[in-house]
This record gives C-alpha cells, sequence and structure tokens, in this order.
C-alpha cells in the first residue's frame, strides 16, 4: 500500500481540487489511521488517478500561427535569448502574435561517469541581454526575453529546460540589482506554457558589497508581468532564481488583471516563490511554492501591495506551501495608501515553513475580507494561522461541525516544541481556540474575524 509520504506532488493535486469544488486537504499524521473524519478524496492511496481538467480562459485572441525558434544553441554555452526574441518579433510582424514554440533538441550533456549521452535539452539564457531601463544609472533594469505585444503564447515542448547564465559576470558597466529572465509588460492575451526556467542563484554575483542592504539583487525573477491584462501561466516551473520565481504588479499606475497561475512549481527560490504586489483577479490554481530561502521575507506566497497599490480578488486553490523559511503564506500591509481584499485560501496544504503557515497582518493600509477554508496546516514552526493587528473580515473554518469547509491543524509550534508523528486524537472545535500553537490571533483579530469549526488533531 502506498503511505500518504509516497504519494507524489501530483496525485494529492489531481485527488483533490481536481475532482471535488472544495475538500478538506488531509493532515498525513491521519491518512493511514482509522478516523471517521479524514478527507477521503485526499487521503485514500487506493483511489483512480484522475485526469487534471481545471477550466482555464481559452485565450481566443492568439492566432493559431507556431512560430518556431530557429537558430538555438546546442553547446550549452551561448546565450539562446535573442534566438527567442527574433520568433517573437517574426509572429508579431508578420501574424500579429501567434504560438512561439521552444522546440527540444538534444543539446550535448553528457554523464560525467561514463560519457555517455544525456540526451537532455538546455538552453543558456542571459538575463542582461538587454538594458531595457537605464532612467537612474544607479538602478539599471535588464531582461533577456521581453514580451510587449499582445496574443503572444510563449511555450517550450516537453522536457525543455530555460538556464540563466550568471548575473554581473565579466564586470559589466552598469552592474544591476535587476534582471529578468522573462518580462511581460503592458499587453493582455498572454500565455507563458510549459518549460522550467532555472535561475543563477548559486553563481550569482552581488551588484554590491554584501553588507550594502540595498545589494542584495532580490528583484532579479524568473518571470515579471507589470500592467497585464488575461494573462495564463500554466505547466511552468521556476526554480533558484535571486529573487522570485514570479512576481505580479503594476506598471506607470497600469496594474495586473486577470492572472491565472496553473500547475505552477516555484521553488528553490531566493526572496518569494511567488509576489503578488498590485492585482485584481488573480487565481492561483493546482501550483507548489516551496523551500524558499536566501534573503527576507523568504515566504512561498508574498501578498504586499506597494506605493499607493491593491492587491484584491485573489483565489489560491489546491497548492501546496511547504519548506519555506519565512511563513507560507503572508499578507502585509506597509504602507499608508495599500489594501489587500478578498484574498480566498482553499483545500492547500501548508506545512514545514519555518513561520507560521498563513500569517495576515498590518502595519498601516487594510486588510479585509477573505477566508481560509478545507485547508491543512501541519508541523509549521511558529502558528499554523495567524491574523493579527487590525486585519478584518476573515472566515476560518466550515460554518457546520464535519462539513468540507473544516481546516485541519496538527503539530504547529514546532520551532520550540517537540515533532510529533502521528497525530490521531481529533478534537472538533467551534469559535476561535486560545492556547494552541495552531492557531493565534490578538484580541482585535478574534471579534474582527468569524471563526467557525476547525479540527484539532494531536498525538
Amino acid at each position: 500500500m502506498i503511505k500518504k509520504n509516497d504519494v507524489s506532488r501530483r496525485q494529492f493535486l489531481s485527488r483533490t481540487a481536481l475532482t471535488l469544488p472544495v475538500a478538506a486537504a488531509a493532515i498525513p499524521a491521519a491518512m493511514e489511521i482509522t478516523s471517521p473524519m479524514k478527507a477521503n478524496a485526499a487521503s485514500y492511496p487506493s483511489i483512480q488517478q484522475s485526469i487534471p481538467n481545471r477550466t482555464l480562459p481559452n485565450r481566443v485572441n492568439i492566432p493559431t500561427w507556431v512560430e518556431p525558434v530557429t537558430g538555438l544553441d546546442l553547446t550549452e554555452k551561448l546565450d539562446c535569448s535573442q534566438a527567442i526574441q527574433d520568433a517573437i518579433t517574426r509572429a508579431v510582424t508578420n501574424h500579429g502574435g501567434g504560438t512561439v514554440l521552444i522546440p527540444r533538441q538534444h543539446t550535448g550533456g553528457t554523464y560525467s561517469n561514463d560519457g555517455s549521452s544525456t540526451n537532455r535539452c538546455i538552453y543558456k539564457i542571459d538575463p542582461m541581454r538587454v538594458l531595457f531601463d537605464n532612467s537612474d544609472p544607479s538602478d539599471p533594469k535588464y531582461c533577456a526575453i521581453e514580451i510587449k505585444n499582445n496574443y503572444i503564447r510563449l511555450e517550450c515542448e516537453p522536457g525543455v529546460t530555460l538556464e540563466s547564465m550568471t548575473i554581473n559576470r565579466g564586470n559589466p558597466i552598469h552592474p544591476t540589482r535587476r534582471a529578468y529572465m522573462l518580462y511581460v509588460h503592458e499587453v493582455q492575451g498572454i500565455e507563458i506554457v510549459n518549460g522550467s526556467y532555472v535561475g543563477e542563484r548559486q553563481t550569482h554575483i552581488l551588484s554590491g558589497s554584501p553588507t550594502d542592504k540595498n545589494h542584495t539583487d532580490e528583484w532579479c525573477h524568473g518571470l515579471q508581468i507589470l500592467g497585464v491584462n488575461n494573462i495564463t501561466v500554466r505547466g511552468a516551473h521556476f526554480s533558484s532564481f535571486t529573487g522570485d520565481g514570479i512576481c505580479v504588479g503594476n506598471i506607470n499606475g497600469t496594474g495586473s488583471t486577470n492572472v491565472y497561475l496553473c500547475d505552477v512549481l516555484c521553488t528553490d527560490n531566493r526572496r518569494q516563490g511567488l509576489s503578488l504586489t498590485q492585482g485584481d483577479g488573480i487565481y492561483v490554481y493546482d501550483s507548489e511554492f516551496s523551500y524558499t530561502y536566501g534573503t527576507l521575507p523568504m515566504n512561498g506566497i508574498d501578498i504586499e501591495p506597494e506605493g499607493s497599490s491593491t492587491v484584491q480578488n485573489v483565489t489560491i486553490d489546491n497548492c501546496i506551501i511547504k519548506g519555506n523559511e519565512g511563513n507560507g503564506i503572508e499578507c502585509n500591509t506597509h504602507d499608508d495608501n495599500v489594501s489587500i481584499s478578498n484574498v480566498d485560501i482553499t483545500n492547500c496544504m501548508f506545512s514545514y515553513n519555518f513561520f507560521d503557515g498563513f500569517y495576515a497582518h498590518r502595519y498601516k493600509g487594510t486588510i479585509s475580507g477573505g477566508s481560509v477554508f478545507g485547508c491543512a496546516f501541519y508541523q509549521n514552526g511558529n502558528f499554523g494561522l495567524s491574523i493579527v493587528q487590525g486585519v478584518t473580515g476573515y472566515t476560518i473554518g466550515a460554518p457546520h461541525v464535519d462539513g468540507i469547509y473544516t481546516n485541519s491543524f496538527a503539530n504547529n509550534g514546532t520551532s520550540s516544541n517537540t515533532i510529533v508523528y502521528p497525530n490521531t486524537t481529533l478534537a472538533r472545535h467551534s469559535g476561535y481556540w486560545a492556547g494552541v500553537d495552531d492557531m493565534n490571533a490578538d484580541s482585535g483579530a478574534q471579534s474582527a474575524n468569524i471563526w467557525q469549526n476547525n479540527y484539532f488533531f494531536s498525538s
């Protein structure tokens, strides 16, 4: 019999929200224990694997033309971003857009033990290929591949890896804190499909002194989305970037709207897995945000509007958020004129994050309206869920005992307590439950939010 710890990420995802609208994520410790409360859709190892059938917007305005990328270097030594950019230009110029297809080709790698072919496909990408903004010479901005025209689908054939070349190598005239592998801005009708996008955090050369907090280079992202309407990113991996895997925000006062991220993996990035700094209508489905570490805040997902921005109408459903050195998901307002509203988090697994699984707090601005339903909070270092400092209007848990909207908590606070496994004793609780490491709220947040029915497992 397959144990829970042997079940793959795709198996977990396909057995939950892809088959039920909202199914309570299960605590791993209870998976093989007889319990009347275990979430069958998330835990039965004998369940037949499901085909993912998440309904996503059909970007009908993208022309049917397919433009293959040609002239790619196969030595894994030379920059391939110009070839990809040229294909985008041809598609836009000749057909008003279309699918730009990056083919899978053998790039010549060999196994070190016997020299035989690996049959791998790695294209090198130079994030400093284009200096697109030098208006402030102290903060030059670069990118490798730029999408600045409507109706483009950038698609990789299966098995394609785009791997970043080292930023600030070779003593550049303008060393940078900001360089993006993909930069999409001020356009509409875009898709990014498939591909493994790999950063250069292990070889990165800082733009200034390591002790200078202004030169952490934490803005060297994998995918930067600014001022974009109607964009879908699906089936793509973003890993090992010096900044964020993906960052969504605004440019020149224009925000991003109708942003869909589905079956995305953001892992081993240095600052965040995903940053949401401005947006309206952001949907994150069936994805993983994990093992972020290196420079603060180090969250799986960071929802933190900048300047006078708003992040609103966000849905995060059926995602795994684990192993991050900060929080799993953090909502944070630190300026007077910013706001976060209507963030709904359903059917997600929060585990092994160093601080909180979910953390909502305001220093300034407002955080109001949202829900946390059907999630599992398991062995996070501090609290499973923490809502403090003037956050209002959240609903946590199910309106009825044993409802499918119930959250499950087990063995949080592991930074100061023993890790316990398994956790098979169930306590049902309605309302805020003080005195446990699973849940935290100050007095204001206890009265300003709705605390419904939740499950608490212990050994």
